[in-house]
């Protein structure tokens, strides 16, 4: 996730979209707006600022944005099931990567377990040809 706050009172959201594994670029959709329109809270009429965004997924999976004010308050927001469905599926994916990752891992190793067998096997038969070429 990438949030954003404004000294002009609002707060938005960017969201990573998951792709393969073997894709590396990333794309993030957004901005889907968190908080618009803060006043001050002593009444005076005035815009608040946001001075601290943070957007964090919770042990249950779900989204849970903390947005900070110029005058003090901390506002707690959670949003709406679309984006806590994406904050789960985001684990998943997470998990599908790590386990495809470990799946080339193992077939870089086999692969190099074989390369090492012929390279054995040719140093042998190098080894033959020498001798025979000095008989």
């Amino acid at each position: 996730f990438l949030v954003a706050g404004s000294l002009c009172g609002f707060a938005c959201l960017f969201y990573e979209l998951p792709r393969y594994p073997s894709d590396s670029a990333v794309e993030f959709c957004g901005p889907v707006t968190i908080v618009d329109g803060l006043y001050d809270s002593h009444g005076e009429g005035f815009n608040d600022c946001v001075t601290a965004v943070h957007a964090c997924c919770s042990e249950e999976s779900q989204l849970l944005i903390a947005v900070g004010t110029h005058s003090g308050r901390v506002l707690l927001f959670q949003p709406t099931l679309s984006i806590t469905a994406y904050c789960m599926a985001a684990s998943e994916s997470k998990k599908a990567k790590t386990k495809y990752l470990h799946s080339k891992i193992d077939e870089l190793r086999d692969e190099i377990s074989s390369i090492e067998g012929n390279l054995a096997t040719l140093d042998e038969r190098i080894e033959e040809y020498r001798n025979s070429i000095i008989k």
